[in-house]
């Protein structure tokens, strides 16, 4: 029952989430307009390779461990990974975010 809540539930919050963070950075770094071109190229990159970096891969029932039985992503193994993931970029930009000027720029 662990395993559905998981593979159902959090799985597909947690690709979102990193997919926001990941987006977010972009767009602090390097505007909108890449931000949105980076994203919408990871999403369609997942459905076309089987890459475990990829991680709108975990979030593919077919390509889960638990679902079908020749497939080769873990859904514990993505929800570790992005886990990690959005902390480490969090912790990135929000290092970048404090040595930026930003109320000069206003």
């Amino acid at each position: 029952m662990l395993k559905k809540v998981q593979l159902f539930f959090i799985l597909p919050v947690a690709c979102a989430m990193t997919q926001n963070i990941i987006g977010f950075v972009i767009c602090m770094e390097k505007g909108i307009i890449s931000a949105f071109i980076v994203s919408v190229l990871l999403i369609i990159s997942a459905v076309y390779f089987e890459n475990p970096f990829l991680w709108w891969n975990y979030c593919m029932i077919t390509r889960n461990k638990w679902v079908a039985q020749n497939a080769e992503m873990d859904a514990g193994v993505g929800l570790l990974y992005m886990f990690f993931l959005s902390i480490l970029l969090c912790i990135w930009e929000y290092r970048r975010f404090i040595e930026k000027d930003t109320v000069r720029n206003c």
